[in-house]
């Protein structure tokens, strides 16, 4: 019964609020449907489309969403009020049927007054289908949202689409009709509302003793409303208190903060009470108290929850007081604390206040449940965290996972158990656990991701349960949080963090904690222990300990596959057999986790074995792995070494910042940069000479390392080995090694994966080889020692050199001497065999190898001091390199002369690149001697001080009785108009010859005469002999002799003046500036005229031409200074091209020719056929506007050109789009090409070609 006006006011706003609340089945969206067009709705981003279609799920129009020019989300959304606390249903029809849109689904955005609350609220996303679907789901407002967002969302991963999202029909309405609430009540998690939330109970069964009353705070009096009688003595009381929130959401506001503070009030009487002017306060002086608005009641046996945000009240976490006052300023009840637990209450029963209950906000006050006794946990079951992504790549990282093995043979059900990144009980991080469900299989694995939905869509596979979902993948067991043991969520830490297991009886079983984690807390050591993405961090499962370098491995993710230790191959790839010895091949430079490698020792040399290795030696880097660590490896190693089946070494690499790094192998110790002295190469030599027993490899030698080899004399005996080719991306070093070689040093090439990856031996096909007695290691070092050493990039591939009986390594005597070229190779792949001398090829021949060693011999004369390496180049690029022989004596360097140099270039384009200017300038090199010169390693330089040295690659060759001409834009050699000197320096540092010159005139040369004399200013004749200048008196020359035949040019010597009778067979200028080309039924020549006019000249045009003979690297031309040089004799038929069928030859030098044949390989315009037994390198020159064609390896083609000479080699120059024809594809023409080998063991790798190899053409 209502006794009071205040109760029949509330009543009649109660029938109000009743009255105009929003029906249930109202659609609160404005024109739902798009009958209206667009009215109402707001598309994003800007670069969205949006169009009315009639292919509407209902009605006569949908909206087709979709974008034209950019990728990425599109999103038609509307805005709609709501009432806080309220639940809504949100539903939509969407049609989806394009492979270029991607999650399609409706979503819904709660705003507060003060702006959005969150992200982003999805239905599950549609699936691709041919009709219209429904989209639903029931969501509930957060009690401050005031408005929400409706969307119809979309992701074009295609644009534009070939077909739109179609959506129509939407509804958002109420779910059910909401229940008003009196304004003295409200939900039980309201946290901005005006009024407090009242919670019934029973009624408790007693009647607390009151608190004196205390001074109370001064406040104003309510006024204005009636004062409702004070409640009985003892019904009314301060039931709890929380001032301490740290971690929970107590208010459920979305944020755990201050705010979350909450006072809580008991009525336990038997009729409601009205608090109406009653007021909440802190201690005297503290927040302004806080007084009840009208109509504020609880019911009997209730609950009154009010938050920090609703009565402003700031409680001291240092202490403090709460006091309750009557509407006169009565004190009524209040509570004291002087300390404060986080998330802990304060709570009474009736007559005493406790601070070790549980907090029960708006539920009677309980104590915590009694002890129960701990019983005894069985043996720790030895599951393991087999693998962890930490660095997801998806959005948000949701595919993280961990991945759990059992190593054991028994199931194990996992109720209980918990995975998490908190590593001790009441932390701040996560900790989720099984249910009943889940049973680990024997040996099996379980995978639980962060987010089963980006897991999927990153692997393909859904994972067996999920931690934090951001949608639930209902089909994917969630795990439940234990906030007991850590209050946070999933989220790893890519900077560091630890992943912990824990058994149900709280004992953590494993932990795997990674980069900056606090490794002491789980009890792990480590370092660098790091996966960023996209890697995951796998444990070995059959290796055990605490320190995880000794057990991890950074690799490709597996889900559901852990990492096990490989078995050793059924069969291991052959030694081939060269004579006395084994060809045995492994790598001897590889890194692990001890330094910066990707898996543990044990890991690498199993792996390394199962891949086919006869050896592998471990180098860590020795600034990098623990005295701990260098002592296991040499425990591991020795396990793993089984002499006859593989040999397992230890070695270390000294890493020096500036100097370079070389492996070390035979020691105890170690030498490290962290060292007295240890940045220096030269200290390092001084530890390797207290230890006569070491050996060591100079690794990728950069520019300038090792003190740019210069010889330390004391250990030449211990540097055994040099890397000529490193790394899978297969980085050269044939320059260095040569350089090493020339300074005395003894070392035989290898090459090494120097392997970063869990994937040694695997991971390319680099190898070192060494030809042993035997397959042990006492074997292996006898071979470093005598230096019979290989490099290979092909696994398959063995190579070797002997004289007599002195094989590879040793010394043979100077004069004639008989060489045996040893090669093998299972694969049978097509080869070049090659003699190198002087740093370049000075015999070639062609063969494919086998499983049986092939061998070829050749006698040569061996120069004192010399050294003679083999060299195997295979139709792919790959090459191999033997060891050296070295020749008895003193080296003297070859007098190849410095003949002739142009310093100052004006008028005349001497190289021919269409300007003149500075690098025009020119030094003219003469081989006098009667064989060919290899420059490679020789340098090019002016005199001390100026230009930096041009350094001739390896394979530069000067022909006997040969010019070279070195421009300055290939050398860089910038020579001084007024005075300098143009020198020629050896391998050695020995300046071989020079021109020095006091003053240069332009276009003027300094050239030796035929007996050595030095003479300024005589004209310049550059790939020709020098000549003086004419002199008045000279009588006048006879006409030049006309030759008979094309041909005889061959025989003319260089500067003879000649004329010659021709048919055009090149249009000027395709080829070059002022080129074109002649021939006749014999052969053919090139015509360089910079200076005249040729355009009256055309493709068969018969012609007589007048002027000098002299060369361009190594090719004829005839040079033609002024219009009377030529003369037009008739026109004619172009001449046709004459079909080659062999490698080309010197007799072919100018002509048109034809060839068919099978492409090889290429290289920007470059490329080669296998036309017969012969290889044909094909070059299109920019000047004709034509460009190499699309190629693939095995393709059969006609090349139409004009055969020309580049230094040692030939080519064949296309000048028209007709000269390049494709006559089939690889599919059509495999049976078709013997030379080129079709087995997939091998794949073509372009050379790496440098930038002097483009103007050598090597």
């Amino acid at each position: 019964m209502l006794r009071s006006p205040r109760w029949l006011l509330f009543v009649i706003v109660w029938l109000l609020l009743a009255a105009t609340a929003p029906h249930p089945t109202t659609n609160l969206l404005t024109n739902p449907d798009f009958e209206d067009g667009l009215t109402g709705w707001a598309i994003h981003p800007s670069t969205a489309t949006v169009a009315l279609t009639t292919e509407a799920w209902s009605g006569n129009q949908a909206v087709a969403l979709s974008k034209t020019t950019a990728t990425g989300y599109v999103r038609l959304s509307q805005r709609v009020p709501v009432t806080g606390g309220a639940t809504y249903t949100m539903a939509g029809w969407v049609r989806w049927r394009s492979p270029h849109l991607s999650n399609a689904k409706l979503q819904v955005r709660w705003y507060s007054a003060s702006g959005a609350l969150g992200g982003y609220l999805d239905t599950p996303a549609a699936a691709r289908a041919d009709t219209y679907q429904r989209l639903e789901t029931t969501l509930t407002a957060p009690l401050d949202a005031v408005e929400a967002e409706i969307a119809c969302y979309t992701y074009v991963n295609q644009a534009p689409p070939d077909e739109p999202l179609l959506c129509d029909a939407f509804t958002f309405t109420l779910a059910d009709t909401p229940t008003p609430t009196p304004p003295p009540t409200a939900s039980p998690t309201a946290t901005m509302l005006p009024t407090p939330t009242s919670t019934s109970s029973p009624a408790p069964t007693s009647t607390p003793t009151p608190t004196a009353p205390p001074t109370p705070t001064a406040s104003a009096t309510p006024t204005g409303t009636p004062t409702p009688p004070l409640p009985a003595f003892g019904t009314l009381v301060l039931n709890e208190i929380l001032p301490a929130p740290s971690a929970v959401d107590w208010d459920g506001d979305g944020v755990a903060n201050a705010q979350d503070e909450w006072i809580e009030l008991a009525n336990f009487g038997a009729t409601p009470l009205d608090l109406t002017g009653w007021q909440l306060d802190d201690a005297e002086g503290g927040s302004a108290p806080y007084t009840f608005p009208p109509g504020s009641l609880i019911p009997p046996g209730g609950f009154l929850l009010l938050f920090r945000t609703q009565t402003g009240l700031a409680l001291n976490n240092d202490g403090d007081s709460v006091r309750l006052f009557t509407p006169d300023g009565t004190a009524w009840d209040s509570f004291t604390f002087s300390a404060t637990t986080p998330d802990a209450s304060f709570s009474r029963d009736r007559t005493t206040w406790h601070d070790d209950w549980p907090p029960s906000p708006g539920a009677p006050n309980t104590p915590p449940p009694p002890p129960t006794p701990t019983p005894t946990p069985p043996a720790v079951v030895p599951l393991l965290i087999s693998e962890v992504v930490y660095d997801g790549t998806q959005s948000g990282d949701g595919d993280e996972f961990v991945e759990l093995y059992n190593p054991t043979d028994t199931a194990i059900p996992l109720a209980g158990w918990g995975i998490g990144d908190e590593e001790t009980r009441g932390g701040s991080e996560s900790l989720y656990r099984f249910d009943g469900d889940f049973t680990l299989a024997p040996h099996g694995t379980l995978v639980i991701a962060r987010d089963a939905a980006a897991f999927h869509a990153r692997f393909g596979v859904w994972p067996d349960a999920e931690m934090n979902p951001v949608s639930d993948t209902v089909h994917v067991p969630t795990l439940s949080r234990d906030t007991t043991w850590g209050r946070g969520h999933w989220a790893l830490s890519n900077s560091g963090d630890e992943v912990v297991l824990v058994d149900p009886f709280g004992r953590v079983v494993d932990a795997l904690p990674f980069r900056n984690a606090d490794y002491a807390a789980v009890g792990r050591t480590g370092h660098d222990i790091s996966a960023p993405a996209p890697r995951a961090l796998h444990r070995v499962v059959e290796l055990q300990g605490t320190h995880l370098n000794d057990i991890l491995a950074y690799d490709a993710p597996s889900p559901g596959e852990p990492r096990h230790i490989p078995p050793p191959p059924a069969s291991m790839p052959p030694a081939y057999a060269f004579g006395p010895f084994r060809a045995y091949r492994g790598v001897l430079h590889a890194h692990t986790t001890y330094s910066d490698g990707s898996g543990p020792p044990t890991l690498a040399f199993a792996t390394g074995r199962a891949n086919g290795l006869h050896f592998l030696a471990i180098s860590d880097h020795s600034h990098w792995f623990t005295p701990e660590e260098w002592a296991r490896l040499g425990t591991v190693a020795d396990a793993a070494n089984q002499p006859g089946a593989f040999v397992a070494l230890r070695a270390f690499e000294w890493t020096s910042r500036e100097h370079g790094h070389i492996n070390v192998w035979r020691t105890d110790d170690f030498f490290s940069r962290e060292m007295p002295g240890g940045e220096s190469v030269q200290a390092l030599y001084d530890w390797l000479a207290a230890r006569p027993k070491a050996l060591a490899e100079f690794n990728h030698p950069f520019e300038g390392h090792f003190d740019d080899f210069v010889l330390r004399e004391e250990v030449r005996g211990q540097l055994v080995l040099q890397e000529i080719a490193n790394s899978a991306a297969v980085l050269r070093f044939a320059e260095a090694y040569w350089r090493a070689l020339w300074r005395g040093w003894r070392v035989a090439p290898v090459a090494n994966l120097d392997t970063e990856s869990a994937n040694w031996g695997r991971d390319g096909d680099l190898r070192a080889g060494l030809l042993a007695t035997d397959l042990t290691r006492e074997a292996l070092f006898e071979a470093m020692l005598a230096r019979r050493a290989f490099s290979t990039e092909d696994a398959s591939l063995a190579l070797a050199l002997r004289s007599g009986e002195t094989w590879m390594g040793g010394d043979i005597p100077p004069g004639e001497t008989t060489l045996t070229f040893y090669v093998a190779d299972e694969e049978g792949e097509p080869l070049t065999l090659e003699l190198w001398r002087e740093g370049a090829p000075v015999w070639r021949v062609g063969l494919t190898p086998s499983a049986t060693p092939t061998t070829r011999t050749l006698t040569i004369e061996a120069a004192p001091g010399e050294v003679l390496l083999a060299r195997a180049v295979q139709a792919d690029g790959q090459e191999a390199w033997s060891a050296p022989l070295w020749v008895q004596g003193v080296w003297s360097p070859p007098g190849v002369l410095v003949n002739e140099v142009l310093p100052a270039p004006r008028q005349t384009d001497w190289n021919e690149d269409g300007v003149s200017d500075g690098d025009d300038e020119w030094i003219e090199l003469y081989n006098p001697l009667d064989r060919a010169v290899g420059l490679g390693g020789w340098q090019l330089d002016d005199e001390e001080g100026g230009s930096r040295p041009y350094t001739f690659p390896l394979g530069t060759v000067i022909a006997p009785h040969s010019y070279l001409v070195l421009f300055k834009k290939t050398t860089g050699v910038s020579l001084n108009d007024a005075g300098d000197t143009a020198r020629l320096i050896a391998p050695t540092g020995a300046v071989v010859s020079e021109i020095p010159y006091a003053h240069a005139a332009n276009d003027g040369s300094i050239a030796r005469d035929d007996k050595g004399r030095l003479h300024t200013n005589w004209p310049p004749s550059p790939g020709a002999h020098n000549r003086a200048p004419e002199t008045p008196t000279t009588p006048a020359s006879p006409p030049p002799p006309l030759l008979s035949t094309l041909a005889d040019v061959r025989h003319m010597p260089l500067g003879t003046r000649l004329s010659v009778e021709g048919v055009v067979s090149v249009p000027p200028h395709l080829l070059g500036h002022g080129i074109f080309y002649v021939q006749d039924a014999e052969a053919g020549l090139k015509i360089y005229a910079p200076a005249l006019d040729l355009s009256a000249l055309h493709p068969g045009d018969r012609v007589r031409l007048t002027g000098v003979l002299r060369t361009f690297h190594n090719e004829r031309e005839l040079r033609l200074e002024s219009a009377a040089d030529i003369v037009r004799l008739d026109t004619g038929e172009a001449p046709t091209p004459l079909f080659v069928q062999t490698a080309l030859h010197p007799a072919h030098e100018g002509r048109l020719v034809q060839v068919d044949g099978a492409v090889l390989r290429w290289y920007y315009n470059r490329w080669w056929l296998a036309v017969s037994d012969a290889e044909v390198e094909i070059y299109v020159r920019q000047s004709t506007g034509l460009r190499r064609p699309w190629l693939e390896r095995g393709m059969h083609q006609r090349i139409v050109g004009i055969a020309a000479t580049w230094d040692d080699g030939m080519r064949i120059l296309p000048f028209d789009a007709t000269h390049i024809t494709t006559l089939s594809s690889t599919s059509a023409s495999n049976a078709a090409r013997p030379t080129v080998r079709t087995a997939p063991r091998y794949r073509p790798r372009t050379p790496r070609i440098r930038f002097w190899q483009r103007y050598f053409a090597l």
